[in-house]
């Protein structure tokens, strides 16, 4: 290892270590903090350090607007800690202990919640019916009725592709659907089952579990990883906050198996591997595409940036952020991450650099620092004041488990991934569920007094 490479190794660590140190206790060692700085570890540093060449500039220069992002990050979550005066050894042990799922007006917000859940999967259902099929249940098809393997695959990539990059495609509006399957069906699922465990009814309990079948075919029905992915990884969060801490491997090893193996699958029905044309081969080179993807995919895009950024593309100074944004208004447009994926290899796809490679992109080396620290500082004082909530509701525990999700995915995406997975659908959904509780009361309220008047 060069000497370079193991400067950024070390200071890795001491990032880290801080970061535990700041917003972990003993028994409850999640903080979105953490899970965002190993998710950068993971897919940003690993993959810089081990295809960097030290006689590459645009590689070097690469590694050290990583590493400033690792510094700003960990700067901006210790001075809001400091300045919250925030103790996480002393107020994150009695977390477990404000929790309260027991609430007066629980069955107009149920009533609420299954209405909404129907509304949305009859929704995303019918988008995928009128577009021409659920992508997932076509390759498998395929594989039953006798088709290759890679004939199937082919097919499940096509209708992928076109559902999520053509503009011709018989999709239409995939990305307003993207918030009922990705955020509400989550939401209500995770709050519905909540309520039916606390309730201890069996009955309740498995009625949640047949509404989990449909929303789970939408999440993996497009052939895509990342929304199952975030779905298990939002409910792992939500298991981990809920139980105690002699139950957290237990959890976590749970979660990951169900996950890998749901990736796995994934990742074979898609033919992301180098084919051998054996079975045993194939399989092998599936957990090979897997590391593949975690390691490289995107430290590849955000490399490319330090590359390409400012000679010859010039600096974006913030346009890269204001173009996404028209994503949530009709009408086509093209994101940072496809432009980029066709400015490096001329065909369509998306190669999407973590949120500090956009910000070199935007405002060179100093975006990188300041941004970065503007990032740490945002999530840690979003998640102390969490912390210091004085009950937790099943609202509060979801969307906790959800909002970690969207500040993670800064650790994959660009700013547009958050806002698209959470920030906007969370805050609206909460607000519409309590609205429509309060006009179910309202409405109990008057029908009472009707009745009992003279």
């Amino acid at each position: 290892m060069s000497l370079g490479n193991q400067i950024c190794a070390a200071l890795g660590i001491l990032c880290l270590v801080v970061l535990v140190h700041c917003t972990t206790a003993r028994g409850f060692r999640f903080s979105p903090a953490l899970l965002f700085f190993i998710l950068y570890i993971l897919q940003q540093i690993v993959g810089c350090m081990l295809l960097l060449r030290e006689d590459d500039p645009g590689a070097v220069r690469a590694r050290f607007g990583l590493e400033l992002g690792m510094i700003g990050f960990t700067l901006g979550v210790v001075a809001i800690t400091v300045c919250m005066r925030f103790s996480p050894s002393r107020e994150l042990q009695a977390l477990r202990s404000r929790i309260r799922l027991d609430e007066t007006g629980l069955r107009e917000k149920v009533i609420v919640m299954t209405v909404g859940y129907a509304i949305a999967i009859t929704i995303v259902m019918v988008y995928f019916l009128r577009g021409g099929g659920i992508p997932l249940l076509e390759g498998i098809r395929a594989l039953a009725s006798g088709d290759e393997v890679r004939t199937a695959q082919i097919l499940l990539k096509e209708r992928r592709m076109e559902m999520t990059y053509f503009e011709d495609s018989s999709y239409r509006g995939q990305g307003y659907v993207d918030q009922l399957r990705m955020i509400v069906l989550p939401y209500v699922l995770a709050c519905l089952f909540l309520w039916a465990r606390h309730s201890g009814r069996r009955g309740l309990q498995i009625a949640v579990g047949l509404l989990a079948v449909p929303a789970v075919i939408s999440l993996m029905g497009t052939g895509q990883r990342h929304p199952v992915l975030s779905f298990l990884l939002s409910l792992t969060i939500l298991g981990y906050v809920m139980t105690s801490p002699h139950l957290h491997r237990k959890v976590l090893g749970v979660f990951f198996a169900i996950g890998f193996s749901i990736f796995f699958a994934l990742s074979f029905m898609l033919g992301r591997y180098a084919h051998t044309n054996s079975i045993g081969g194939d399989l092998s080179m599936v957990a090979l595409g897997l590391w593949n993807r975690i390691a490289y995919s995107n430290a590849l895009g955000t490399m490319a940036l330090f590359d390409l950024f400012p000679n010859p593309e010039p600096f974006r100074w913030g346009t890269t952020w204001t173009n996404d944004l028209y994503g949530f208004l009709p009408g086509p447009y093209v994101a940072f991450s496809a432009w980029l994926f066709r400015r490096l290899y001329g065909f369509t796809g998306t190669a999407a650099p973590m949120s500090f490679g956009e910000m070199y992109a935007n405002f060179g080396l100093p975006g990188v620092l300041f941004g970065s620290a503007l990032v740490g500082f945002a999530m840690q004082g979003a998640y102390v004041l969490w912390a210091r909530k004085k009950i937790y509701r099943a609202e509060d525990l979801v969307v906790f488990a959800i909002g970690s999700m969207g500040f993670a995915r800064l650790a994959m995406g660009g700013l547009l991934g958050p806002i698209q997975y959470g920030f906007v659908g969370l805050p609206l959904l909460y607000f519409t569920v309590r609205m429509g509780q309060w006009a179910l009361r309202a409405l109990h309220f008057r029908a009472r007094a009707l009745t009992t008047s003279p």
